[in-house]
């Protein structure tokens, strides 16, 4: 008797929890607006980033991953080995919400797109190979790029459009030792349920054509293991 009721409280304390995860899953989250060229800190009140002597700066629209008072933290597609850069608050940078929402799952090796509680698709996709794993990171869409003869991408191995992301490959394939920016893109690498790429998320064109609609710039993007 006693362990039957143990075994119901326990999926009911499995229940609500899964209930609050896909109440927060759907709720609204903020997405800065950046008008400027906003200097890019370390961390709060902290030292500015630079690449050698260069100052860095973002603009364009990023999901705010977090916030601390007046300063937001964004992920970035500078070379900060998946740490969040944080910028300042001000009126040209104007804050908005969206319920879109990618979610990559590595181990499923599957994209799933939403907006709040209502799945729009679901995709398979090819993930990072051992020696260059896709990371783990909440990121943001940067912008998306249509491949065409000026875009300076070919399209047998990009396919039709790529989804670039706010986030940099911080473990690059021996081929590619300066990593790049990851993304989402078509072409002739995809395979189903494998892990072969150098971090970017390979998908059937017709599947990369699909989730490129939905995508806007600053739409959240959580990549779990």
């Amino acid at each position: 008797m006693h362990h039957g009721f143990v075994t119901v409280a326990a999926a009911v304390v499995a229940c609500l929890a899964a209930a609050a995860l896909a109440s927060a899953e759907a709720g609204g989250r903020t997405v800065v607006n950046i008008l400027d060229r906003a200097p890019l800190y370390s961390a709060p009140d902290g030292p500015l980033m630079a690449f050698g002597d260069t100052p860095l700066y973002e603009r364009g629209s990023a999901w705010v991953v977090r916030r601390q008072g007046d300063w937001l933290g964004i992920s970035t597609i500078e070379r900060n080995r998946g740490k969040l850069a944080w910028i300042r608050r001000t009126p040209r940078r104007p804050l908005t919400t969206t319920r879109m929402l990618v979610v990559v799952d590595l181990s499923e090796r599957r994209v799933h797109v939403q907006r709040g509680a209502r799945a729009l698709m679901s995709a398979p996709v090819t993930v990072g190979a051992p020696s260059s794993p896709s990371p783990i990171a909440r990121t943001s869409v940067w912008k998306r790029i249509k491949v065409t003869p000026r875009s300076g991408f070919d399209r047998r191995s990009y396919g039709p459009v790529i989804v670039a992301l706010r986030l940099w490959q911080d473990r690059p394939s021996p081929g590619n030792p300066d990593g790049g920016i990851m993304a989402f893109h078509g072409g002739g690498g995809f395979a189903r349920g494998r892990a072969l790429s150098g971090g970017c998320f390979r998908m059937r064109n017709a599947d990369v054509l699909r989730l490129a609609y939905h995508m806007r710039a600053g739409t959240p993007v959580i990549i779990r293991p």
